[in-house]
């Protein structure tokens, strides 16, 4: 067993360990029988707000706009060249990375940009796990090397983008990219580095699942993540193109759990892809016990730029939080409230669906680009879908 830590909740507990990588919420009881104590958090605790953390679980730290690839829907917008103006200098960082940790956060990842292209990005990684966390990171490969692969020894997890093979891959990247991204996955599992492959869905890459199923088993890595295109950056352009279709999202989550099973791979979806899953009914006690949940952002996850603003997540905009201020406004910020609990103001649909708990209205991003607003229903949502083609036939017969 490696390192644990623990933080109490109103609910009880969460316990993460490194070495097997866990992340347990557990009741009372337990917390009391691991011999971890008791909290005053749960004298006061009421039913409605046991979801309510007390600290973000997982935090996104951006270094860097940064990258040379400029694929075609980058939520950063990023640009080939380093901003002067925006990008942070290391003290900024790691003083990011000190008030997480008093925060009792469990999990960061590092993003940009590329984050690879900061001369002090090993000082970063290195504070990080002096911290006691196991850094995580994706990579486009562009840049990667033997030298890199070495010195990322102690991550918890890199993850590569790839969103398919063949003319797959080049949905939005560069199609001379794809041997870059091939040889960094060679270059991390020889370095013994947990390793796994972020796809980002779209209806021009569906067909090929099954293909990029067989090239990462052949590739052994350990997971391959499944992520949901957003109006975020330059995706904007050309999000209502590119998106699944209706059929697709309906579709993809049984198709990508069979090829799971078909090739002894582990899959996971991102949480604005829950809204899909729950399309096909499964028991919603069983969502919740395996931790499949919605939109957490700023509750579950929040996301900080190079400029140290916190948002609810990375594809949400910043209301001027600052890093420094969140251990004192975690919950006072009507923002943040706003972005945990608006889900429970939801109308029809969501309002009388059994999976509001789980689904927590759908994702936000897309609501705010499709709407016009964070809080009314996710407008790709299967069931939101089905319900507004009933209400326009019950319209049509009148």
């Amino acid at each position: 067993m490696g390192t644990i830590t623990y933080r109490f909740e109103k609910f009880g507990g969460i316990i993460s360990s490194n070495h097997p990588p866990v992340l347990a919420y557990v009741d009372r009881e337990y917390m009391k029988k691991a011999g971890f104590g008791t909290s005053s958090l749960w004298d006061a605790a009421g039913e409605a707000d046991m979801d309510d953390l007390s600290a973000p679980v997982e935090a996104h730290v951006s270094l860097t706009n940064q990258c040379p690839v400029g694929c075609r829907h980058c939520y950063n917008d990023s640009k080939k060249e380093p901003d002067p103006e925006t990008e942070p200098p290391v003290e900024s960082i790691l003083q990011t990375i000190a008030v997480l940790k008093q925060m009792k956060v469990f999990h960061i990842a590092l993003a940009g940009g590329e984050t690879l292209l900061r001369k002090d990005f090993f000082e970063i990684f290195e504070f990080l796990k002096s911290s006691g966390y196991m850094p995580n990171l994706t990579l486009s490969g562009m840049v990667f090397n033997e030298e890199l692969a070495e010195k990322l020894n102690g991550s918890g997890q890199v993850n590569v983008s790839l969103d398919g093979v063949g003319d797959c891959f080049s949905v939005f990247r560069m199609p001379e990219l794809f041997r870059h991204a091939d040889r960094a996955l060679d270059l991390l599992k020889k370095h013994r580095i947990n390793t796994g492959i972020n796809c980002l869905l779209s209806r021009g890459n569906v067909d090929g699942l099954e293909a990029l199923f067989d090239y990462a088993r052949k590739k052994k890595v350990n997971e391959i993540a499944f992520l949901r295109l957003k109006p975020r950056g330059r995706s904007r352009e050309n999000y209502l193109q590119n998106r699944l279709t209706d059929r697709q999202a309906r579709e993809v989550p049984r198709m990508i759990h069979a090829l799971s099973k078909k090739y002894k791979l582990a899959a996971k979806f991102d949480c604005s892809l829950v809204p899909f899953i729950c399309r096909s009914e499964p028991s919603p006690d069983g969502l919740n016990g395996r931790l499949v949940r919605g939109c957490e952002a700023g509750n579950y996850l929040i996301s900080i730029s190079p400029q140290g603003n916190v948002s609810g997540c990375g594809f949400l905009d910043s209301d001027g939080l600052h890093i420094r201020d969140l251990p004192h406004e975690w919950h006072r910020n009507k923002n943040l409230r706003d972005i945990r609990n608006g889900f429970l103001s939801l109308k029809e649909p969501c309002t009388s669906c059994k999976y509001l708990s789980v689904c927590r209205g759908g994702c936000k991003a897309v609501s705010e680009y499709c709407t016009g607003s964070l809080y009314h229903p996710d407008p790709e949502c299967p069931f939101v879908v089905d319900y507004k083609e009933t209400l326009k036939k019950g319209a049509d017969h009148e």
